[in-house]
């Protein structure tokens, strides 16, 4: 089993392929890739990348999580909610940001795993008023939908945390 380790002998510009690899093997955007954002989970014996995840400022008011990933054989092992808490953690750690909600852009069939860690889904109905969600993620909702409609058959969804 994976473990979220810290190695120190790990091939930085290695991972930084790795990641981005697999967020264009899996349809996600792969721009913004900051290795001090992200968490990693290694497996220990190999220091193999399993999964990852970043947590980055959209604005002074604002941060995103993102490029929330785990390789497909170590799903369904608990490896993306690891990634979500450690991230949300050290936010809410961080005397910057501790304050500042925390928004993302998904696929629909994952509201359920951000939903269990207190992200509710916006209201994003041409009826509602829409000027509190940061303009990057409604310009990034706008052009990712037909693209998520056809790569994936679903729609986007917007969600945000307010620790």
């Amino acid at each position: 089993m994976a473990k979220d380790t810290q190695k120190r002998d790990v091939n930085l510009s290695s991972i930084r392929w790795d990641i981005f690899k697999n967020l264009v093997s899996e349809k996600m955007n792969p721009i913004s890739l900051n290795l001090e954002n992200f968490v990693l989970v290694l497996r220990e014996s190999d220091g193999y990348l399993v999964g990852f995840g970043q947590l980055k400022a959209l604005s002074s008011d604002s941060m995103e999580l993102s490029s929330i990933f785990v390789v497909p054989e170590y799903r369904g092992q608990g490896f993306s909610g690891l990634i979500i808490n450690s991230l949300l953690m050290n936010n809410e750690t961080s005397e910057k940001s501790k304050h500042l909600p925390v928004y993302l852009t998904t696929l629909k069939s994952l509201e359920g795993l951000y939903g269990k860690h207190g992200f509710k889904t916006l209201d994003l109905s041409e009826s509602g008023n829409n000027s509190h969600i940061p303009l990057v993620l409604r310009f990034e909702k706008a052009i990712g939908t037909p693209i998520a409609c056809i790569a994936a058959q679903e729609s986007l969804i917007i969600m945000k945390y307010t620790p």
